[in-house]
């Protein structure tokens, strides 16, 4: 027996998801096995975690530069984490870049967990990406003296190395186990300064659609103990006090009514009438609550007749009490609590559907809708494999996001990405209120922004994915970020991810290109990270310019001109050759030169020199060119690189004129 929620009591399996030969159609990238015991996988860039934003960080280092092996170290079985978990309906909105991309890929913000997928897999065959799918992390190991990360331990018992390394997993795995200062649950008011951080008032004064929303319930039992699914331990605690519970979990069911493709609910694996007797007792009101008070499977219509079904009211899909565990849980523990959550949904369909309390409309109508059997094929039940975890551990580095940089301070000098979601957090607990009986729900952030100016656009600073240089120094955190529990509501949406993962994913490519030993991640130069993203397409700052005040007037400046060099190959039958690689100069505004299908050109051995523009570098030394090659040029001149050295150049050379 496992407390999976408060006075919940349920006996779980270990659940383990069925392989089944799948139907899907699309290319699936070549699986590599994760190391055993005596293996290792050597890479250069390893991102852990197969979420939307980890596939964006392997195909942006990849794009960057071919010739670096990039690992994708995954611990499920399917890439794009929520993205292609069930996640259709997508808030936010992505900040141009490879993100952007993606939302033109599969048509707009909304659309099918299996069409993610099969963008996701084509990038990773297109990008030649090492994807490990089924293998996660026991342990890391650091360098002695230099604190960088060298390895992690498989859950194979095999290793896998890198020079660099993004941790792009909800639950920041390689973060914690290298050593990174981490926090679970929300802190305190005086902590940051957050006027609505810790414990709020419940019902807050704002209205939330995670509030009780099913009326005035006892959430007692005639002894005076709780009902199932509801905890009297927090409510006496202070408002603006701090805890380690964390927002409700759910999964984002894909439904669908039309019979074609209608997969019935399944009923639970197991089922006790008794878990549901808060629910009984809403029903038992006057008038009795409809089915959307509970279930709303005909929201956010992804076409095609599915819908991705999200937590509906006060007692819904979110499993209040149920990601306490999670964060800090080992891999075999979160299969568990997966099943926990699996059960309960479907407990709370089976009740809806099946009690005597429940009026007859309401049952009927929840019996015309079903999960889409065409979507999750790998899964006999056609379930999500991906449970939302909206939070779990953060990063607490030498800077933390928090309310002040989402309401006031909004503009970032190391923008890498522009962010607009409100302030959001389901749910941390279900108690009772003031009175010792009536059942309240407690947490909801949800319509914040309505009691309060939130500008409608945020700068997402470079320093959230910045462990603390002490700490580690080639590791970058891209969804585990530093923020507060507050802070991270407006950054957890998933094109937000996406768009850090993009940042992450240049940055490690600048990291590798440094030729200084004592390199750090924190110390590349923001200004040339910024200058590439936005070559990219990647929207910078907020108020759609740069953070920095204002110059006064002046004459105007010339034009400005980028010269990318990529790629560039050896010439053959010399031992020292001499590699001649030209690109075409592009006005800055341009940024299409940079794209798969850009502007830039390689014009061969027909190098055109400009003066003093032979740069001689060793074999070992891949930096960006320096100062000495600005120069003045005229729009559409050509810039030309004479490389020396004995292996391939697939570097990406930048120069500014």
């Amino acid at each position: 027996m496992l407390q999976v929620a408060p006075r919940m009591t349920v006996a779980l399996t270990l659940f383990v998801m069925p392989l089944v030969q799948s139907t899907h159609t699309w290319p699936r990238p070549k699986a590599t096995p994760c190391p055993l015991s005596g293996q290792k996988l050597t890479v250069d860039v390893v991102v852990y975690g197969g979420t939307a934003g980890g596939v964006v960080a392997a195909v942006a280092v990849a794009r960057m530069n071919r010739s670096l092996r990039v690992a994708i170290i995954n611990p499920t079985t399917h890439l794009g984490g929520m993205v292609s978990g069930g996640l259709g309906w997508t808030d936010g909105s992505p900040s141009g870049g490879i993100a952007a991309e993606f939302f033109e890929q599969v048509g707009g913000l909304h659309f099918a967990p299996s069409v993610a997928e099969a963008v996701f897999d084509q990038w990773a065959i297109n990008e030649s990406l090492i994807v490990v799918h089924s293998c996660y992390a026991v342990a890391v190991q650091k360098s002695s003296g230099a604190n960088r990360v060298t390895s992690l331990t498989t859950s194979a018992g095999g290793y896998v190395s890198g020079r660099v390394w993004i941790d792009s997993s909800y639950e920041g795995e390689v973060m914690s186990l290298a050593g990174v200062s981490n926090t679970i649950g929300r802190e305190a008011r005086d902590q940051y300064g957050e006027e609505i951080a810790g414990r709020l008032v419940s019902p807050p004064t704002w209205d939330c659609g995670c509030n009780w929303n099913l009326g005035n319930v006892s959430g007692l039992l005639a002894n005076g103990s709780a009902l199932p699914m509801v905890d009297l331990s927090g409510q006496h605690e202070p408002v603006g006090s701090g805890d380690t519970r964390v927002q409700a979990y759910n999964f984002r069911l894909c439904t669908t009514n039309n019979a074609s493709i209608l997969f019935p609910f399944p009923p639970p694996d197991t089922y006790d009438p008794a878990d549901w007797e808060l629910a009984r007792r809403a029903f038992q009101q006057t008038p009795a609550p409809g089915l959307k008070s509970f279930l709303n499977p005909g929201m956010n219509d992804l076409g095609g007749g599915k819908h991705d079904m999200n937590n509906a009211g006060g007692l819904s899909t979110d499993m209040v009490g149920g990601s306490y565990a999670w964060p800090n849980a080992s891999y075999p523990e979160r299969a568990q609590i997966f099943a926990a959550h699996k059960r309960y949904t479907l407990g709370l369909i089976h009740f809806l559907m099946t009690d005597p309390v429940v009026p007859r409309e309401v049952s009927s109508e929840l019996a015309t809708w079903g999960l889409c059997g065409d979507e999750f094929m790998d899964d006999p039940d056609h379930w999500p494999h991906q449970l939302y975890v909206r939070e779990a551990r953060r990063m607490v580095s030498d800077f933390v996001f928090t309310l002040h940089d989402r309401v006031n301070d909004t503009l970032k000098v190391d923008s890498i990405a522009v962010g607009d979601y409100n302030v959001d957090a389901h749910m941390a607990q279900r108690t009772v209120t003031a009175n010792g009986v009536t059942v309240t729900n407690e947490g909801c952030l949800s319509g914040f922004h309505t009691s309060v100016h939130l500008p409608s656009h945020f700068d997402i600073p470079w320093r959230v994915m910045l462990p603390p240089k002490a700490q580690v120094t080639n590791l970058l955190v891209s969804a585990a970020i530093s923020a507060s529990h507050v802070g991270s509501g407006p950054l957890r949406l998933e094109p937000q991810y996406m768009g850090m993962g993009h940042a992450a994913g240049v940055g490690a490519t600048l990291y590798l290109a440094s030729s200084d030993p004592k390199a750090s991640i924190q110390g590349i130069n923001v200004s040339t990270l910024q200058r590439l993203l936005a070559a990219q397409g990647v929207h910078l700052h907020s108020n759609g310019s740069s953070p920095n005040p204002p110059r006064p007037p002046g004459p105007p400046s010339p034009p400005r001109y980028e010269c990318a060099l990529v790629r560039c190959v050896n010439s053959p039958g010399a031992s020292f050759p001499t590699v001649n690689c030209t690109a075409s100069c592009l006005p800055l505004g341009l940024h299409e030169w940079m794209g798969s299908s850009g502007a830039w050109r390689f014009e061969g051995s027909q190098a055109v020199a400009l003066k003093d523009t032979h740069l001689k570098k060793s074999t070992a030394d891949s930096a960006l060119l320096p100062p000495s090659m600005v120069r003045s040029v005229t729009a559409n001149t050509t810039c030309a690189l004479n490389v020396s050295g004995t292996q391939s150049w697939n570097n990406l050379f930048f120069c500014s004129f």
